[in-house]
C-alpha cells in the first residue's frame, strides 16, 4: 500500500500537468477535488505545499524559455489557490465554531471570554503544564473550561467511614 503523500504527489503531478495543457474550469475542478481528498486523507497543509513546490520545481526546470517559465509560474499560483480552497473552508468553519463557543461562554464575537472568576467556570490546567508553570509564549492561556461546583461540602463522616479501611 502506498503512503498518502506518495499518492498525493502522483495525483498532484497529473492534475497540474493537465491544467498546464488545458487551463479551464474542468482542470481547476480537478485541483479543488485534489485538495478535498488531501484534507480528507489527513494530509497536512505543510505537506501539501511541499508537494506543490516539488511538482512546480520539476516542471519549471523543464521550461525551455522565459515565457514558458512565466506561464508555469502563473498556472502554479492559480492551481495552488484551488487546491487550498478546501483548507480555507475548513479554517473558516473552525473560526465560526470557535466564535459560537465564545458567544456561548459569554463573550461577544471577536472577543475573548470573560475570566473564569466572572463566569462561574474554573480553568482546567493543560496536562503538560502543571498549575503555575505556563510556557512563556502563552502567559495568559487557558486550556479548558468546566462549570465550577455550586458549593463544596465537607465529606460527611458516614461516607468517610465506608471508604476508609480499618486495620485488622
Amino acid at each position: 500500500m502506498s503512503h498518502p503523500n506518495d499518492q498525493l504527489a502522483q495525483n498532484y503531478t497529473a492534475a497540474f500537468v493537465g491544467y498546464l495543457s488545458q487551463r479551464g474550469e474542468a482542470t481547476l475542478r480537478a485541483a479543488y477535488e485534489l485538495g478535498r481528498a488531501a484534507l480528507a486523507d489527513g494530509i497536512s497543509l505543510l505537506d501539501l505545499v511541499r508537494c506543490h513546490h516539488a511538482v512546480f520545481g520539476r516542471l519549471l526546470s523543464t521550461a525551455s524559455s522565459v515565457q514558458d517559465q512565466q506561464d508555469i509560474l502563473s498556472a502554479a499560483a492559480e492551481f495552488l489557490v484551488e487546491v487550498l480552497a478546501s483548507y480555507e473552508m475548513a479554517r473558516r468553519g473552525f473560526l465560526e465554531t470557535s466564535t459560537a463557543a465564545a458567544v456561548k461562554w459569554g463573550a461577544d464575537a471577536g472577543q475573548t471570554p470573560a475570566p473564569p472568576s466572572q463566569t462561574g467556570h474554573e480553568v482546567l490546567p493543560h496536562p503538560a503544564f502543571p498549575p503555575g508553570s505556563r510556557p512563556a509564549a502563552f502567559p495568559s492561556a487557558t486550556w479548558g473550561w468546566r462549570p465550577a461546583p455550586a458549593t463544596r461540602e465537607a465529606p460527611r463522616p458516614e461516607v468517610l467511614g465506608r471508604c476508609s479501611r480499618t486495620p485488622d
